[in-house]
């Protein structure tokens, strides 16, 4: 159903899509190479921490991936172990969580932000993981709505010291916060669910889609993003099932700038 609804979206939207084949799991933003610009692109070694073991059987090489195609001189390679979904960025300016130390735990902390940044033509600003979050993904936590400008999970209930220390980051990088409701239940998964998250949103130029659960904060969390987004069509759409995968539609998905 979230796939007939996602193609409706796109065909009434006018927007251009197709299918990502040969792919062993459905969380692309992951494995995906990350877009510097137009014709640019960064590969980088997907191996997270959290696939290792169990799941190693689900990690997709972007080499057999059907469906998109790169010219050898678009793409950069690093070996640096990374998530796409760890990197949120808006033009000069990207977040990543603390997570990409301990994956790249061989590497100086300050040669990594230094390295990866000059990498990706950003500042690049590092975060705190949220807590008890084993995957550690920054989109999941925060987006970017301009270059100074984030829209951040409200963990003022859940966590409040570690709302008081991610929001001081972020102020102490240049930026200031906005939040948006965030209203996580318990799993009996092995992974942690990503109910009631609402960051978690596909932007595509001017339209955004934004997972709702059939809960009051849908609402709130609708009015929040468009207020932030003004010229900005935005179309919530039911997540209730995929949260339960412990991911939601930036995840699923793959966009880039043409």
């Amino acid at each position: 159903m979230l796939c007939r609804a996602l193609k409706t979206i796109f065909n009434t939207e006018k927007v251009s899509w197709h299918y990502l084949h040969n792919t062993k799991d459905i969380w692309c933003r992951d494995y995906m190479p990350l877009q510097i610009h137009a014709k640019s692109f960064l590969r980088y070694r997907y191996y997270p921490d959290y696939m290792r073991g169990q799941y190693e059987h689900l990690v997709t090489d972007i080499d057999t991936v059907q469906g998109i195609a790169f010219r050898p001189n678009q793409m950069k390679r690093t070996d640096y172990v990374l998530d796409g979904g760890n990197v949120v960025h808006h033009r000069h300016v990207a977040c990543t969580t603390d997570k990409i130390y301990r994956e790249n735990a061989d590497v100086e902390r300050q040669d990594l932000r230094r390295s990866l940044g000059t990498m990706l033509g950003v500042k690049l600003i590092v975060v705190p993981t949220e807590p008890y979050d084993a995957i550690g993904h920054a989109d999941g936590m925060l987006r970017f709505i301009d270059d100074r400008t984030v829209v951040l999970n409200d963990y003022r209930d859940l966590y409040p010291a570690y709302h008081k220390r991610l929001s001081k980051v972020l102020a102490q990088a240049g930026l200031s916060t906005i939040v948006v409701p965030h209203k996580p239940r318990p799993t009996k998964s092995d992974w942690q669910s990503a109910w009631g998250n609402y960051v978690n949103f596909l932007r595509l130029g001017q339209l955004i889609l934004f997972p709702t659960y059939k809960i009051a904060a849908d609402k709130e969390a609708e009015e929040v993003l468009r207020n932030v987004f003004p010229d900005t069509k935005v179309i919530g759409v039911d997540c209730r099932g995929l949260s339960k995968e412990s991911g939601l539609l930036n995840c699923i998905t793959w966009n880039i700038r043409l």
